[in-house]
């Protein structure tokens, strides 16, 4: 991978808390600490537009496939932005009416994604005093209207996979489940169990055949179809994200490093990568396979002592798949 272009920085110096490419890799949307939206154009690295701000801090953003619609995540809420207007998108069935058996309290989202005909599916984590929900998660069509769907024996964390097609969990079994994304009927497949008590972020290949999932004690641990690989890592992952194709995988880590693995039938030795800012950067590839970014703090209580260059992301060019990749 080599840097493309100069880096990214925002205007005030807010620290960045997610990022996220267009399908075709033009534009990166970036959250910050002023709870507000920017879009680049990884072309010129001109500012784009700036989407208003959201109740809290942005912890996730996501693309439709037609780069029409922009979702923003944070804690409860999701916020979805025409890209061209800037205007504002609200489901017309408000989403506690939603929720399954008529449960009270509120929710938590944990991972969005829209799927190839421009639906925004959600996993959520239900915030009740009823037991009943304390290891579940709910599956919802978040401009539907139907009650969110029941994702049971499911501790948080979850993740989609490129197209929603399937979402990721992982399980009271200390493991990972993978679920059919449209519905939620059954689990697909799984992997790992009792000898992976300690996992904590998750990820999911495009393909949904791949996960990766962080460790509290430092390290990942990538299961595919070849078995469950343990890469490790020098300080703990708090981000992850798989390229365009399965190609990579990479890991934002606590000192302000980025891990990078290319994958085939085992994982490469990994390319370290340092995009300055502080605590564990924000990892995100182009869905076309052209870039990655890295910056920002993915996780908010670890760049308080890191005082590097905040408010920066970086661009790195991915070496197509015709091409020895580069490690250096």
């Amino acid at each position: 991978m080599r840097p493309h272009g100069e880096a990214l920085r925002n205007q005030d110096g807010e620290d960045v808390s997610a990022i996220a490419f267009s399908t075709n890799g033009e534009w990166l949307a970036v959250a910050d600490a002023s709870c507000t939206v920017r879009l680049w154009s990884t072309v010129t690295g001109r500012r784009g537009r700036l989407f208003a701000s959201t109740p809290t801090r942005i912890e996730q953003l996501a693309f439709s496939h037609d780069g029409r619609r922009l979702a923003a995540t944070w804690g409860y809420g999701i916020r979805v932005w025409d890209v061209l207007t800037g205007e504002w998108l609200t489901p017309e069935v408000p989403p506690k009416k939603r929720h399954p058996g008529g449960v009270g309290g509120s929710h938590e989202i944990r991972a969005m994604a829209f799927d190839q005909v421009g639906r925004l599916w959600a996993a959520l984590r239900p915030l009740s005093a009823d037991l009943s929900m304390e290891n579940v998660m709910w599956l919802a069509d978040w401009f539907g209207s139907a009650p969110f769907r029941v994702l049971e024996h499911a501790r948080p964390g979850a993740a989609f996979s490129t197209y929603a097609d399937r979402v990721a969990t992982l399980d009271t079994g200390c493991g990972v489940l993978v679920w059919n994304g449209d519905d939620g009927h059954g689990k697909s497949s799984g992997w790992g169990g009792d000898n992976y008590p300690d996992l904590t972020e998750l990820a999911v290949a495009p393909d949904g055949f791949e996960s990766a999932v962080a460790r509290m004690n430092n390290g990942v641990v990538l299961f595919d179809v070849f078995g469950a690989w343990r890469l490790a890592t020098a300080s703990e992952a708090h981000a992850l994200a798989f390229g365009a194709r399965s190609r990579f995988l990479a890991a934002g880590c606590a000192d302000g490093t980025v891990r990078v693995w290319t994958l085939g039938s085992e994982p490469s030795e990994p390319l370290d990568l340092e995009p300055g800012g502080r605590g564990a950067p924000c990892v995100a590839f182009s869905p076309d396979g052209r870039f990655f970014a890295a910056g920002g703090d993915a996780h908010p209580y670890l760049g308080a002592f890191q005082e590097r260059d905040a408010g920066t992301v970086r661009l790195w060019t991915v070496p197509p798949p015709s091409t020895v990749e580069d490690h250096g």
